[in-house]
């Protein structure tokens, strides 16, 4: 808007690979309201990218590549945190 203020209606949330080695592939993209908080949109994000590292890991030609423990643990910014939630995945 002229002002400087902006109204979103939505809101992308990237999963990136930040593994060991790795190359900061894109594993996922969520859209969501934008009136929902971080924490409420988190779980879709984490299921989108566990069922995309499940079909790549499900694919002769690249399973060698991603590892049997794939979503072993998550890194998010600040913005995730939340007095009522507690994030912690294990697989």
């Amino acid at each position: 808007m002229k002002d400087g203020t902006t109204h979103l209606a939505h809101k992308a949330e990237h999963a990136v690979d930040m593994g060991e080695e790795s190359h900061g592939a894109i594993l996922a993209v969520n859209i969501a309201d934008a009136a929902a908080g971080d924490t409420a949109t988190l779980a879709d994000t984490i299921v989108a990218t566990t069922e995309n590292l499940a079909a790549l890991k499900d694919d002769e030609r690249v399973a060698n590549k991603v590892s049997d423990s794939f979503m072993g643990e998550a890194v998010l910014d600040k913005g995730y945190h939340s007095n009522r939630a507690c994030w912690i995945w294990r697989r």
